[in-house]
Order: C-alpha cells, then structure tokens, then sequence
C-alpha cells in the first residue's frame, strides 16, 4: 500500500497539500504511513474527464491483527480530528 501511495505522489496524481475538509494533509498521511507501514489508506478518484479531477484521501485503517499499543496511541493522537474514529476491533479514522 505504502509503495502505491508513493508512487501517486511520484506521478502527480494526489497533490501533496491537499486534504478532505478537516483530514491532515496527504503529505501528513504519508508520513505516518512511513512509520506504521501496516496503516492502510482509503479515498476516491474524480475522473480525469472533468475539470475537478483528483484523487483524494478520507480515512486510514488498520486491521486488528496489525495494531499495537504504540500504533493505537500516536493513531488517536493523529486522528483526533476525525469526524469517525473508531478504536476497538481495529483503528479506522474517516474524514467527512
């Protein structure tokens, strides 16, 4: 996932400064996904046929089976400002 993310980057197909509404940045996100590369990104893409086109994150999530006590913690900290966090059977932030 990290490796797909780096190369949208690469290419310019996310801008590095944009954000969904209140979400950190995309070069935020990326740089948590550098540290815990088990967080999982999720968005959508507006087709290049229209004069808005982008590509854009809104949440990240992390399965059960690959959080840790640290990784839970920096993940609320870094998402406090998620409009749905969720922290129990798995991490998952969404950005409305």
């Amino acid at each position: 996932m990290l490796k797909t993310f780096e190369n949208l980057l690469i290419q310019r197909f996310i801008d590095p400064e944009d954000c969904q509404n209140e979400a950190p940045s995309v070069k935020e996100i990326f740089g948590f996904m550098c540290k815990y590369p088990q967080v999982i990104a999720f968005g959508y893409a507006v087709s290049p046929k229209r004069k808005d086109y982008r590509v854009s994150i809104e949440g990240i999530y992390v399965p059960q089976e690959k959080v840790t006590l640290q990784l839970k913690e920096d993940f609320i900290k870094f998402c406090q400002n998620a409009d749905e966090l969720l922290t129990e059977d798995k991490l998952y932030a969404w950005w409305d």
